[in-house]
């Protein structure tokens, strides 16, 4: 279920505000009003832009926001964050962030040459 909602969340929203959702609230709940405001907890975390949508889909509910942790070293390892860096933002040790960026095709060669390793 959370691969799917991971999936329309940054369909409807975009990788940004997806990533700023996950970062801020992975893992519990969060309430999403039909017609949320500037001051309304999700607003305050992807934009109010982007809470509008996710009212208009999911307006009135709670949603259990995805912890995507891959998700998010694939998307740090994106903006050439180093791996100490990528741990501490996921909450997981430096031999994961390596494990899941080797997994994901990136040689040590490549990982060297964005401060990987």
């Amino acid at each position: 279920m959370s691969d799917g909602l991971l999936s329309r969340l940054i369909e409807l929203i975009g990788t940004d505000a997806t990533l700023a959702l996950v970062t801020a609230r992975g893992g519990r709940s969060v309430y999403v009003p039909e017609r949320p405001t500037a001051q309304t907890e999700i607003a305050k975390i992807v934009g109010l832009d982007a809470a509008t949508i996710l009212g208009q889909s999911f307006g009135r509910e709670s949603i259990i926001v995805p912890v995507a942790r891959e998700w998010r070293v694939l998307q740090y390892d994106a903006q050439a964050m180093s791996v100490p860096q990528i741990a501490a933002l996921t909450g997981c040790h430096v031999d994961t962030v390596r494990k899941i960026r080797r997994r994901h095709g990136l040689s040590a060669a490549q990982l060297d040459l964005f401060g990987g390793l």
